[in-house]
């Protein structure tokens, strides 16, 4: 019988890049997802068909199995994908004994950067009964956090150490709080490195975002969340000096805008005590068409 297994997505609200240190992070599973189907097969080969949000077959790939451990380096979808395959092989041989098609199907378009590789993470591991945390760490890196938000169904408070602790958040003024996406997509590894190589105090920052973080879970009225949004982007900004991407890109905008994950693209979390319609005409009229509220986006 096939297996289905759907994961959710990610959007990463605090602690971004710090949480790799040990920063408590706040984020939310997304109803968009990706779904995926594994059926065995009578053929020694891996069929994978990944299908995108309008239908489309953006990877069809055929991998022959056993598949030898060698290394492959990283420079197509397809070795990603026998990387992740290897590390399957090696922490339980069992799944990989007999061949299997396997068809996944995102709910978002790729370059929304919502976890297509997280999802993937997440849905193998369920699939071949391994550790998702230690297929990451062998495979993609990261914190972690988007395998914690593949498979939760709340907002999760997340930290390295003790990985996810589910928290009922959901702010009192979701209604004025939307996603507005940048038109790109960031490479989070490119994002961590400038994090790596950059000269701060850790443990103070750690300490600024900890106290934002916690503030943001007690906070119930706009106006203080507002000013909590522009103090983490503040604090992150300096600490990494780094423009923030708010005031770049939307300088006159009325609300509070907080880059999300990597900065500088995919979603920045925006406030508005103004009405839906000219939030989005002020978004809209700036070349920024994607802009989803806060209960059409999180679960």
């Amino acid at each position: 019988m096939p297996i289905t297994i759907h994961a959710k997505g990610k959007l990463l609200i605090t602690g971004e890049y710090f949480v790799l240190d040990g920063a408590k992070a706040l984020a939310v599973p997304t109803k968009f997802g990706q779904s995926f189907e594994f059926s065995p097969s009578q053929i020694m080969q891996i069929s994978w068909e990944g299908y995108d949000d309008l239908g489309h077959c953006w990877m069809k790939e055929l991998i022959d199995l056993p598949l030898d451990p060698k290394v492959v380096p990283a420079t197509s979808p397809k070795n990603r994908l026998i990387q992740v395959l290897q590390q399957i092989q090696a922490l339980n041989s069992n799944v990989l004994n007999k061949g299997w098609k396997v068809t996944t199907r995102l709910e978002f378009p790729r370059d929304w950067g919502l976890g297509s590789s997280s999802t993937m993470i997440y849905a193998m591991a369920q699939w071949s009964n391994v550790d998702p945390y230690a297929l990451l760490q062998t495979t993609f890196g990261g914190s972690g956090y988007d395998i914690a938000c593949a498979g939760a169904e709340s907002a999760v408070l997340y930290t390295v150490s003790e990985r996810d602790v589910p928290v009922a958040w959901m702010p009192d003024f979701c209604d004025q709080l939307y996603f507005v996406h940048l038109n790109q997509k960031q490479n989070s590894r490119e994002g961590i490195q400038h994090y790596r190589e950059a000269k701060f105090d850790k443990t103070a920052v750690i300490n600024k975002l900890d106290a934002i973080t916690a503030a943001l879970q007690e906070c119930h009225d706009l106006t203080t969340f507002e000013g909590l949004l522009r103090r983490h982007e503040q604090v992150v900004g300096e600490a990494l000096t780094l423009p923030l991407v708010p005031e770049a890109l939307f300088p006159d905008y009325w609300g509070a805008a907080k880059s999300l994950g990597a900065w500088g693209g995919d979603f920045v979390l925006v406030t508005s005590d103004r009405s839906r319609e000219e939030t989005l005409k002020y978004f809209r009229g700036r070349g920024y068409s994607t802009v989803l509220g806060w209960r059409k986006m999180c679960l």
